[in-house]
Protein backbone atom coordinates (compact mmCIF):
# COMPACT_ATOMS: atom_id res chain seq x y z
CA UNK A 1 0.00 0.00 0.00
CA UNK A 2 2.72 2.29 0.59
CA UNK A 3 4.56 1.40 -2.55
CA UNK A 4 1.10 2.50 -4.33
CA UNK A 5 1.05 5.48 -2.50
CA UNK A 6 4.42 6.28 -3.17
CA UNK A 7 4.08 5.10 -6.81
CA UNK A 8 0.93 7.70 -7.48
CA UNK A 9 2.66 10.97 -5.91
CA UNK A 10 2.84 13.63 -8.35
CA UNK A 11 2.31 11.19 -11.46
CA UNK A 12 4.97 8.87 -10.56
CA UNK A 13 3.44 6.22 -11.51
CA UNK A 14 2.71 7.03 -14.64
CA UNK A 15 6.16 8.01 -15.41
CA UNK A 16 7.68 5.11 -14.46
CA UNK A 17 4.84 3.02 -16.21
CA UNK A 18 6.16 4.99 -19.32
CA UNK A 19 9.73 4.56 -18.34
CA UNK A 20 9.40 1.10 -17.86
CA UNK A 21 7.85 0.15 -21.16
CA UNK A 22 9.75 2.64 -23.34
CA UNK A 23 6.66 5.06 -24.63
CA UNK A 24 8.14 7.78 -23.07
CA UNK A 25 11.26 7.32 -25.09
CA UNK A 26 9.72 6.72 -28.37
CA UNK A 27 6.89 9.75 -27.59
CA UNK A 28 9.96 12.08 -27.51
CA UNK A 29 11.38 10.67 -30.66
CA UNK A 30 8.07 11.86 -32.16
CA UNK A 31 7.69 15.11 -30.67
CA UNK A 32 11.33 15.78 -32.06
CA UNK A 33 10.20 14.59 -35.58
CA UNK A 34 6.93 16.89 -35.47
CA UNK A 35 8.74 19.57 -34.54
CA UNK A 36 11.77 19.30 -37.64
CA UNK A 37 9.20 18.09 -39.79
CA UNK A 38 7.29 21.67 -38.85
CA UNK A 39 10.75 23.71 -39.20
CA UNK A 40 11.41 21.88 -42.98
CA UNK A 41 6.99 22.65 -43.93
CA UNK A 42 7.79 26.11 -42.74
CA UNK A 43 10.86 26.86 -44.13
CA UNK A 44 9.33 25.18 -48.01
CA UNK A 45 6.52 28.07 -47.69
CA UNK A 46 9.49 30.49 -46.56
CA UNK A 47 11.21 29.87 -49.67
CA UNK A 48 9.60 28.87 -52.30
CA UNK A 49 9.93 30.78 -55.70
CA UNK A 50 6.13 30.28 -56.35
CA UNK A 51 4.04 30.22 -53.43
CA UNK A 52 0.15 28.42 -54.13
CA UNK A 53 -2.15 28.93 -51.51
CA UNK A 54 -2.51 25.13 -50.83
CA UNK A 55 0.77 24.67 -49.91
CA UNK A 56 0.27 26.92 -46.74
CA UNK A 57 -2.20 23.85 -45.42
CA UNK A 58 0.60 21.80 -44.77
CA UNK A 59 1.43 24.34 -41.88
CA UNK A 60 -2.06 24.03 -40.63
CA UNK A 61 -1.46 20.90 -38.69
CA UNK A 62 1.81 22.25 -37.16
CA UNK A 63 -0.23 25.32 -35.46
CA UNK A 64 -1.81 23.23 -33.47
CA UNK A 65 0.67 22.45 -31.62
CA UNK A 66 3.33 25.08 -32.60
CA UNK A 67 1.56 28.51 -31.76
CA UNK A 68 3.41 31.20 -34.15
CA UNK A 69 0.85 34.12 -34.56
CA UNK A 70 2.70 34.79 -37.87
CA UNK A 71 1.97 32.02 -39.39
CA UNK A 72 -1.59 31.29 -38.14
CA UNK A 73 -2.29 35.33 -39.80
CA UNK A 74 -0.49 34.09 -42.81
CA UNK A 75 -2.48 30.92 -43.31
CA UNK A 76 -5.63 33.50 -43.22
CA UNK A 77 -4.02 36.00 -45.46
CA UNK A 78 -3.11 33.79 -47.94
CA UNK A 79 -6.67 33.19 -48.90
CA UNK A 80 -6.51 36.54 -50.69
CA UNK A 81 -4.12 34.93 -53.33
CA UNK A 82 -7.18 33.55 -54.88
CA UNK A 83 -8.47 37.27 -55.75
CA UNK A 84 -6.38 36.77 -59.24
CA UNK A 85 -9.53 34.46 -60.56
CA UNK A 86 -12.06 37.06 -60.24
CA UNK A 87 -10.35 39.14 -63.42
CA UNK A 88 -9.18 35.84 -64.92
CA UNK A 89 -13.26 34.92 -64.98
CA UNK A 90 -14.16 37.85 -66.52
CA UNK A 91 -11.37 38.59 -69.01
CA UNK A 92 -9.13 35.64 -69.27
CA UNK A 93 -6.30 37.52 -68.23
CA UNK A 94 -4.28 36.04 -65.38
CA UNK A 95 -3.09 39.28 -63.58
CA UNK A 96 -2.06 39.14 -59.90
CA UNK A 97 -3.25 42.65 -57.95
CA UNK A 98 0.58 43.36 -56.31
CA UNK A 99 -1.41 44.65 -53.18
CA UNK A 100 -2.46 41.04 -52.44
CA UNK A 101 1.31 40.27 -51.93
CA UNK A 102 1.80 43.00 -49.66
CA UNK A 103 -1.59 42.43 -47.67
CA UNK A 104 -0.32 38.82 -47.52
CA UNK A 105 3.37 39.49 -46.73
CA UNK A 106 2.95 42.51 -44.87
CA UNK A 107 0.35 41.26 -42.16
CA UNK A 108 1.93 38.74 -41.62
CA UNK A 109 4.97 39.81 -40.54
CA UNK A 110 3.20 42.62 -38.94
CA UNK A 111 1.67 40.34 -36.61
CA UNK A 112 5.11 38.59 -36.13
CA UNK A 113 6.97 41.99 -35.04
CA UNK A 114 4.10 42.29 -32.82
CA UNK A 115 4.22 38.97 -31.38
CA UNK A 116 7.52 39.74 -30.30
CA UNK A 117 6.80 42.76 -28.70
CA UNK A 118 4.29 41.58 -26.59
CA UNK A 119 6.33 38.53 -25.60
CA UNK A 120 9.81 40.98 -24.67
CA UNK A 121 7.26 43.31 -22.62
CA UNK A 122 5.85 39.81 -21.13
CA UNK A 123 9.46 38.95 -19.89
CA UNK A 124 10.22 42.72 -18.66
CA UNK A 125 7.52 42.43 -17.06
CA UNK A 126 8.24 38.98 -15.22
Amino acid sequence: KRLLKWLTKGGRMVSVCLEATGLYRLGMALALQSRYAYLIATAFVLLTPTLHAWYVVWLIPFLAFYRHPALIAFSLLVVLSYDVLIPYKANGVWEESPWVQWVEFGGATLVGVMALFCKRKEKRKS
